[in-house]
């Protein structure tokens, strides 16, 4: 466990240091400084996640297994497909399908950014709102 834990650790590193969630001391800067810059990709989806789960402080396991169920394709413009009484769809949107008539404050290209939608989940589940997610309730919570 302490392994896979430390593993997990220097995977995100990289990461966490790409989104400006942690200042590497000079020494590990300079051991550090061929990095490529951070780009989505269904690849890196996880890391970006569990990355803004270590900076709002939530479960990690819990945001990237829920992101994979909001959108098991990880395609970061697709839009729900939970149809509504009325037929259309759901106006829900990106990786962490951030519902778009319950936050009015979150624009639809904001939703559709891997990295905001990633911030958006990991601030509502550090506030404790993660029932605000089907699949959080179904894997990990009442279903109500």
């Amino acid at each position: 466990e302490a392994t896979s834990s430390r593993q997990l650790l220097l995977n995100l590193l990289p990461t966490l240091i790409g989104l400006g969630l942690f200042v590497p001391t000079p020494a590990l800067a300079a051991t550090l400084i061929d990095l490529p810059p951070l780009v989505y990709s269904v690849d890196t989806a996880e890391d970006i996640v569990r990355a803004y789960a270590v900076k709002w402080g939530v479960n990690g396991n819990e945001m990237w297994e829920t992101t994979k169920c909001e959108n098991e394709s990880l395609d970061p413009t697709a839009q729900s497909r939970h149809k509504l009484k009325n037929g259309k769809y759901e106006d829900s949107w990106g990786n962490s399908q951030i519902n778009l008539y319950w936050h009015p404050e979150v624009t639809k290209a904001q939703a559709q950014d891997p990295f905001f939608s990633a911030d958006f989940m990991g601030r509502q589940f550090a506030a404790g709102k993660q029932k605000e997610w089907t699949c959080w309730r179904q894997l990990y919570g009442p279903n109500i």
